[in-house]
């Protein structure tokens, strides 16, 4: 491979087809899931397989919380209750309106 490789570099200039093909290939990536080893032995042979391993893998490492028996929430004294919003139409029309593309913060 290393071999190839020297050769499409050295002949980049009078092969320059060559060459980008050869870069493209090494820059695509692969987006599927290998094959998996299943814990009762053996390998995934297809996707919903390798679907059903991994979910029986998450399911068994994640903990089920117990909706029964929450805990209690202690009351808390408001001191100062909330204002009153008045959000209009118009106010949002005006407010994006203002935005300035280019930015992060007005």
């Amino acid at each position: 491979m290393k071999e190839q490789e020297r050769t499409i570099a050295k002949q980049a200039k009078q092969n320059p087809k060559a060459f980008y093909s050869h870069v493209n290939h090494k820059l695509k990536t692969k987006s599927s899931i290998p094959d998996l080893e299943k814990p009762t032995g053996g390998e995934t042979s297809g996707d919903i397989d390798k679907a059903e391993v991994l979910n029986d893998f998450f399911t068994s490492v994640f903990t089920k919380e117990d909706l029964v028996n929450l805990p209690g929430f202690d009351v808390r004294k408001i001191d100062k209750p909330m204002i009153q919003l008045q959000i209009s139409p118009e106010l949002v029309k005006d407010k994006l309106k203002n935005l300035k593309p280019n930015k992060t913060r007005p």
